[in-house]
């Protein structure tokens, strides 16, 4: 028995030192990873691994064999370096990271040229993913960062620049092909050495293998996880390229809310004041009626009194 557990040290030392080797090219530091190579054998009272094993002198040894399955990551770690002699990415062309800055001047009011910048990123399937306006007064500033497929990259540019003066742009591109390919290979040869923990775990029969070697696995799944998510970083960069916008322009000319206040109420007594102009003649010639009417019997009957009269004298004289 304890041979046995000498042997489980062994092969679990064997493992963590091919996972210290993947780990010293990913800059991830694994102080710890030595843990269980100076364990001391324990007492036949302890157990090690399943008493069903044969592991006296003249009998195979099983755990040899899982040991060289243990082994497994070394050899991942020799597909990194052949990796990165081969340098192509898996997809078989090369990974660009694009980026733009435009500064692009506009003449009319700046809310014409920014309301359209959301539309255009959709339109070549990008989206802005921050933006943010400056300044005061009758000049302002607005920046956006936008991030389109990396394929629409330079047609997104050419419909940006529509927009007004352009005053500056700048292009940068980085080929990150070798690096997601060794991330790839780094990951492989990660998941190895998991795979390879997890069988020692399945055959560990005491507290102090299990705790022993559920520690190596949580270290090496915490550098997958983290070696995984700068590849899925990096990977997002190379197919969503970014383009900063800054356009800067006039303001819109607006009314303010006291100056709206001050014409309506402007308009509403010139308006009040012609209606009272209107309803003040309709008064004055409704008085001026029955006046007029009056006035024209008064006539009438003048008239007819009068040609009576001149009737009557014409009749005495003749």
């Amino acid at each position: 028995m304890p041979r046995t557990r000498t042997l489980v040290g062994a092969t679990l030392a064997l493992v963590v030192a091919a996972g210290a080797a993947v780990a010293a090219t990913t800059s991830v530091s694994n102080p710890s990873a030595s843990v269980g190579a100076s364990q001391e054998p324990q007492s036949p009272q302890r157990g090690g691994l399943t008493s069903g094993e044969a592991f006296d002198a003249g009998a195979p040894r099983p755990s040899a064999a899982a040991g060289a399955g243990a082994l497994a990551p070394a050899s991942g770690t020799v597909a990194v370096g052949s990796a990165r002699a081969a340098n192509v990415p898996a997809s078989g062309g090369p990974r660009i990271v694009k980026t733009a800055s435009m500064n692009i001047t506009v003449r009319k009011a700046i809310d014409a040229a920014t309301d359209r910048i959301p539309g255009i990123a959709a339109r070549f399937g990008g989206f802005v993913s921050e933006s943010q306006r400056r300044g005061h007064g009758r000049e302002l500033d607005a920046s956006f960062t936008i991030r389109i497929p990396a394929a629409q990259f330079d047609s997104a540019r050419t419909e940006l620049a529509r927009l007004g003066d352009v005053r500056g742009e700048s292009l940068g591109g980085r080929d990150v092909s070798g690096q997601l390919v060794d991330f790839e290979a780094r990951l492989r040869s990660m998941r190895a050495e998991e795979e390879a923990l997890r069988a020692i775990l399945s055959k560990a029969t005491t507290v102090g293998d299990t705790l022993q070697v559920t520690q190596s696995l949580a270290e090496v799944r915490s550098r997958i996880e983290q070696l995984d998510a700068q590849r899925a970083q990096l990977a997002d960069a190379a197919d969503l390229a970014t383009i900063n916008v800054t356009v800067v322009g006039p303001a819109a000319v607006s009314v303010s809310p006291d100056a709206e206040s001050v014409l309506e109420r402007s308009v509403s007594r010139a308006l009040g004041a012609a209606l009272a102009i209107v309803g003040g003649t309709v008064v004055a010639l409704g008085a001026a009626v029955p006046l007029v009417v009056l006035g024209a019997l008064f006539l009438i009957a003048a008239r007819a009194v009068g040609r009576r009269r001149q009737r009557a004298v014409e009749a005495a004289v003749g």
